[in-house]
């Protein structure tokens, strides 16, 4: 199957210390997505260059919803504009920081939770 991107950037980026090694996909359909051992889900890998630069983005797309994270940046892409994939981006995003403030992705103080309402 390929993978096309309406989109040629992230339509969120989280400047953050989340941990890079953290979000393989196991961990991301167990703890972002909610799913349990047996559980099918639809899982994409892709490694994107960074034309001004030459960097290298390693990114996992689970279920139309795009992550990139490397240190001290963390990219949320959607693979279309449908309302529901931006919903599902919200979802992980709030879960990003409900499992980070339970510490077991990132130590974050001050988080303004008031300001992630969608």
């Amino acid at each position: 199957m390929t993978l096309t991107l309406e989109t040629r950037a992230p339509i969120l980026v989280l400047i953050a210390q989340f941990n890079p090694a953290i979000f393989n996909p196991e961990w991301v359909a167990r703890f972002l997505f909610d799913k349990s051992e047996g559980d099918s889900m639809e899982i994409q890998m892709l490694e994107m260059v960074s034309e001004a630069d030459q960097s290298v983005l390693q990114m996992t797309f689970f279920e139309g919803v795009g992550i990139g994270v490397s240190p001290g940046r963390t990219e949320l892409f959607a693979v279309d504009s449908a309302p529901e994939t931006f919903e599902r981006v919200a979802r992980i995003l709030l879960k990003m920081f409900e499992v980070s403030i339970c510490g077991q992705l990132v130590n974050i103080c001050n988080i303004p939770i008031r300001l992630l309402q969608f």
